[in-house]
């Protein structure tokens, strides 16, 4: 699988909506393709702990979440057995790797339903209209 700057700079484009919205879109997206490849380098998997060697930090971890959220990346872990004197202790390695279906288009939230309008003087609820008792709240006794 092979990942250019411009793959992903078009996978950003089309899966995050607010890239291709703004004038400067398509040049934020190629910066961003450009700092996660960076942080990969020529593998398709790195340790969680590389992200320390930068000096965002925080910024590129955050980067990897919200690629996480448009599947483009995942992560995965593992546990080894620490060697003595820490014995029987489990030592877990996480990993940032690119999905091998990272190119597929995820499905869109749906949308909310638009409320419905209300005249001002009248009373207006979500699920019609709902009757006054139905908001008194019962006590112990009346249950």
């Amino acid at each position: 699988m092979v990942i250019t700057i411009q793959k992903l700079t078009d996978l950003l484009l089309k899966k995050e909506p607010h890239f291709a919205e703004s004038e400067t879109g398509e040049k934020d997206a190629r910066k961003i393709a450009e700092c996660v490849l960076d942080a990969f380098g020529y593998s398709t998997c790195i340790s969680d702990m590389t992200l320390r060697s930068f000096p965002q930090e925080d910024n590129i971890r955050n980067l990897f979440y919200m690629l996480e959220e448009d599947d483009i990346l995942e992560t995965k872990w593992e546990e080894i057995l620490l060697p003595p004197p820490r014995k029987n202790r489990q030592w877990r390695i996480h990993y940032w790797l690119f999905r091998e279906d990272y190119n597929q288009a995820k499905p869109k939230l749906i949308e909310a339903p638009k409320l419905p309008e209300c005249e001002p003087e009248a009373k207006c609820y979500l699920n019609g209209n709902v009757p006054e008792e139905a908001w008194k709240h019962r006590t112990a006794v009346e249950v």
